[in-house]
């Protein structure tokens, strides 16, 4: 199995903290997607979600699962988010890397990663 069969999500929702919410900077909060493994191999504890590039608002790296999750599941992840200082609209990107640091890919726009964004107000 190749590589681009193995390692795939698809979108499912956010399910927190939708595009372009309003926050107060300075706010710590949690975002939440939902997404479906569609590839071929199982996602282990051992994949991390991890920051590309934007805003900091996370960590560098989390790891996102407690357990596998089979071909075909859905599953919930999460990133605790500390909002900016910087008012206006932020965005930040993540990719979901595989034990053998692997990008995890998606079939639905060509965009290997989740993102996050807001917009924040003064606190």
């Amino acid at each position: 199995m190749t590589n681009a069969q193995c390692y795939k999500f698809e979108f499912i929702s956010d399910v927190t903290l939708p595009d372009f919410t309003q926050v107060n900077a300075g706010q710590q909060l949690v975002k939440t997607w939902e997404i479906k493994n569609i590839g071929g191999c199982t996602w282990t504890p051992a994949y991390q979600l991890v920051y590309n590039n934007g805003a900091r608002v996370s960590g560098a790296s989390i790891t996102p699962f407690t357990n596998d999750v089979l071909p075909g599941e859905t599953v919930q992840i999460s990133i605790p988010v500390i909002i900016p200082e910087t008012t206006g609209r932020i965005q930040t990107y993540w990719y979901l890397i595989s034990d053998t640091n692997q990008i995890v890919g998606t079939d639905t726009d060509g965009k290997p990663y989740l993102w996050f964004k807001a917009e924040v107000e003064p606190a």
